[in-house]
């Protein structure tokens, strides 16, 4: 599915499933933006449903209408159920997005099956 702005997708979706990225690097030497590694990860990865992303001055969030989207990327990712869970989420995870998950994040989506072109 598409990735939509964070506006639009909030409201159409009111309790989201969300991964927070804390950014603990700002950009990492030979890498895109983690910011563009991210999505680009998110593109690879087949999601179903609607998803969107929005990055504030420390973290990325990105925001899941299927609970199953946000479950791949846990799994992907290495996040984990966030401490504090807030009440506007119907789920909530989190990881540190450093180099090495940086890193590890490019090998994948350098490893993804490119889709067909014109989709």
């Amino acid at each position: 599915m598409p990735l939509r702005g964070w506006d639009a997708f909030n409201q159409a979706h009111p309790r989201p499933f969300v991964i927070v990225a804390d950014l603990l690097v700002r950009r990492g030497g030979g890498h895109q933006s983690p910011f563009e590694l991210f999505q680009r990860l998110l593109r690879s990865l087949g999601l179903a449903g609607d998803f969107a992303m929005f990055r504030d001055r420390d973290s990325i969030l990105v925001a899941f209408e299927l609970k199953a989207d946000a479950l791949v990327v846990v799994k992907a990712v290495g996040a984990r159920t966030a401490a504090q869970r807030r009440e506007e989420w119907a789920g909530h995870w989190e990881f540190g997005l450093d180099d090495p998950a940086l890193t590890t994040i490019a090998e994948s989506v350098n490893r993804a099956p490119r889709p067909p072109r014109g989709r």
